[in-house]
């Protein structure tokens, strides 16, 4: 049960304000702030820290500084073999998809300390935590958000990947033009993969996800 405690004390991944405005929470002797990864992503700030991985705000210096997210197994999780080998179904789950609900993925690779990395889309737009209060939402909202949900989660069943996570906090509405939304689900850390190509599946498996949910 390890795990769990840790998932259910994680930061929350915020992306619901632009990126220059974001609120920092750059440590000091966090030595990848300021890194470019493989001449290409600029680390700018940290974005959040996970059980088993830390989350930043990065620009893409070859698309004329996009931004994107890029998510980093923790340097003392390297040696774990749940850690990277669940890290690595991440990867691969984010490549099977190709779906508008499911955060893309653009690209992965490992740091000059050997910290494997996955750079992913960047979602400006507010987390569905954030809407859900007491009195309830709109029916209409919630019909159209859960109708988003279910075709992005049967795809990634389609595609033998089950999230094994879904909350409120994992799931991003994304702000397009005319105050519609879209649904972004993200954080595929914990993810089964079906006949993986990247691991046997040999390692014992361990109780995932968040209590509550």
């Amino acid at each position: 049960m390890e795990y769990l405690e840790d998932n259910l004390g994680r930061d929350t991944i915020r992306t619901d304000v632009p990126a220059e405005t974001a609120p920092r929470k750059d440590d000091p002797n966090d030595k990848l702030i300021g890194v470019l990864l493989e001449g290409r992503y600029l680390i700018e700030r940290k974005l959040g820290q996970g059980g088993f991985g830390a989350v930043y705000l990065a620009s893409d210096q070859k698309m004329i500084s996009r931004k994107v997210v890029v998510k980093v197994l923790r340097d003392d999780e390297t040696q774990n073999e749940w850690s990277a080998r669940k890290f690595k179904h991440e990867i691969e789950a984010l490549t099977r998809i190709n779906h508008p609900n499911i955060v893309g993925v653009f690209d992965s690779g490992v740091t000059e300390n050997g910290q494997p990395y996955i750079v992913m889309q960047y979602v400006n737009g507010i987390p569905l935590r954030a809407l859900i209060t007491p009195e309830g939402m709109q029916f209409q909202q919630a019909a159209k958000i859960i109708g988003q949900m279910g075709r992005a989660l049967s795809a990634a069943h389609e595609c033998g990947i089950l999230h094994r996570d879904l909350k409120p906090e994992n799931v991003m509405l994304e702000n397009l033009i005319g105050d519609d939304e879209q649904v972004k689900i993200i954080d595929f850390g914990v993810a089964r993969v079906k006949d993986s190509l990247v691991s046997s599946g040999s390692t014992k498996d361990l109780a995932v996800g968040t209590v509550a949910y």
